[in-house]
């Protein structure tokens, strides 16, 4: 399986011989930096609800509740878990562990991990996907976000690619990769492309040429979305987006 481990691109590129308390690493202000919600994620995640008529929902790594608090606001009945206490401190939701999810089995109709599994060995990614098998009903479904170890990006910007500066990152996956993981987990109907519940207005900031775009009229901005969101040209992008059904 093609799957890309930190160590073989050389553990010294995140840690630098230094052996740092992961706990550190996942302080306040690791969450606060990363306080962000984009509203083409969101609105993706809302139309995979609808479309499948999802309403009990786990989020896996809440950070800072932003995505959790967001969907309780539209209706859904959201839980929350997070391993770090600062992050459950934030946000009210339960300390738990990705490898060990404290709920009982077939409790979810869907399942999100929105940048986590690549905080995870190879091991506890594979946990972790077992884990989401046993706590989703039949039928519901697991949306992932991870960098995507296949980017273009990557290759052209080799240690300075945006993934490499976290040093909490432990594993990178490609679509493919993590596509056959789930497929031998129990899991169909994969897909990697995704119709958005209404096109945003805008092209975000930190997209490549996102102040040139913010000017333009409202057709030109949603062009990037229905590139980069809904065709197989995202594929190529720094992250990817996967959404998977237990199988019945």
């Amino acid at each position: 399986m093609q799957i890309h481990s930190s160590n073989s691109i050389k553990l010294k590129k995140y840690f630098e011989g230094i052996i740092m308390n992961i706990e550190e690493l996942y302080d306040r202000k690791y969450y606060l930096d990363r306080d962000y919600l984009p509203i083409h994620l969101q609105n993706a995640i809302e139309n995979i609800f609808i479309q499948n008529n999802f309403h009990n929902i786990l989020e896996v790594g809440v950070g800072t509740g932003r995505l959790m608090n967001s969907l309780r606001d539209k209706g859904y009945n959201v839980k929350g878990i997070d391993s770090s206490p600062i992050a459950a401190e934030m946000t009210g939701a339960a300390i738990g562990d990705a490898t060990s999810i404290p709920f009982e089995n077939e409790s979810f109709d869907c399942v999100l991990g929105i940048s986590i599994i690549e905080h995870l060995n190879e091991k506890d990614g594979l946990v972790f996907i077992k884990e989401i098998y046993r706590v989703l009903k039949k039928g519901g479904g697991v949306f992932l976000v991870t960098p995507n170890y296949s980017s273009p990006l990557r290759i052209i910007q080799g240690n300075n690619w945006y993934a490499y500066t976290d040093k909490t990152h432990l594993f990178y996956y490609t679509p493919k990769s993590l596509s056959n993981l789930l497929k031998i987990n129990g899991f169909n109907k994969i897909k990697f492309t995704f119709k958005l519940k209404a096109l945003p207005n805008f092209w975000p900031a930190e997209w490549p040429m996102g102040l040139i775009f913010k000017k333009l009229p409202k057709f030109f901005k949603h062009i990037p979305y229905r590139i980069l969101i809904s065709s197989p040209l995202g594929l190529y992008r720094d992250t990817f987006w996967i959404f998977g059904r237990k199988v019945l």
